[in-house]
């Protein structure tokens, strides 16, 4: 398989308990409740997708700058 049908595949892994337990979020409890939920959800998968495409840090110590 290719490298982006296993990223489509543990992304929906990913959602899938998010995605359900939000569906249940909307069904039952107030609008406000609702609308928090998603955007915590929202927040949380885009900080991984950023933190996806950033590359680890160097350990290599930097030149020091001439002042």
């Amino acid at each position: 398989m290719s490298n982006q049908v296993l990223r489509v595949i543990i992304l929906v892994g990913a959602l899938f308990p998010f995605v359900v337990l939000g569906y249940k979020l909307f069904e039952k409890e107030s609008l406000i409740t609702a609308g928090l939920y998603a955007a915590m959800v929202i927040v949380l998968f885009g900080t991984v997708l950023v933190a996806s495409r950033v590359g680890p840090a160097s350990d290599s110590p930097r030149e020091p700058r001439d002042q």
